[in-house]
């Protein structure tokens, strides 16, 4: 089974809507992928009816350990409670949290939130800021293992934090289409089975 777990599309700061999403990553012969749109879940309301491959419910949340300042971003799966997810997310939508000037959601708050609307919480690409730490110190599901900017060393790190805290492991590109600084494609990064030991908990929404 080929999943992807992390794509931004249009809506918040991807150069590609839903539709086009879902076509790619059908072509790229992906079982599973999950549209992680950055403190929105408006993306949800355009996912076909009968789309070709499965589309599981994602989101991305701008957060922050309130006691460090240290960024942390949240991605959120499975969950069933959209409207609670977007009551806490309007206000960084609002708040103009995508330029990097306003406060962000507390990260404890983010992951709790996202387990009350039934859902799964993942510390997303720890490599890109250094917050590992925070893997032992929320009550994270999982955390996520292949992704463009998680190095070799950051991997070990991370199978570390996973093995110490029995968390998941997970994976995507991270793609943005054009707007990607470096190139990736839709299912360049993968959350596979081989590296998850709880796979199929994560996809069963």
């Amino acid at each position: 089974m080929k999943a992807d777990l992390h794509i931004h599309s249009v809506i918040s700061d991807g150069s590609n809507t839903v539709s086009e999403i879902i076509d790619m990553a059908y072509i790229n012969k992906l079982d599973t992928i999950a549209i992680t749109d950055h403190n929105t879940v408006e993306h949800l309301r355009q996912i076909p009816s009968n789309p070709k491959i499965k589309v599981i419910t994602g989101i991305e949340i701008s957060a922050i350990d309130s006691q460090t300042g240290i960024r942390a971003d949240i991605l959120g799966y499975g969950f069933k409670d959209i409207e609670l997810i977007e009551k806490t997310t309007l206000p960084l939508i609002q708040n103009g949290c995508e330029d990097f000037n306003h406060n962000y959601i507390d990260v404890h708050f983010a992951v709790d939130v996202i387990k009350k609307a039934g859902g799964l919480a993942v510390l997303a690409h720890p490599g890109r800021e250094k917050n590992f730490y925070l893997a032992g110190k929320a009550l994270f599901d999982g955390i996520e293992y292949n992704h463009p900017e998680n190095s070799n060393v950051d991997k070990r790190i991370i199978e570390m934090y996973a093995s110490r805290y029995n968390l998941l492991l997970t994976g995507g590109s991270d793609f943005h289409g054009e707007n990607n600084i470096e190139p990736v494609n839709i299912g360049d990064y993968l959350s596979t089975q081989h590296i998850s030991r709880a796979f199929h908990i994560l996809l069963a929404s």
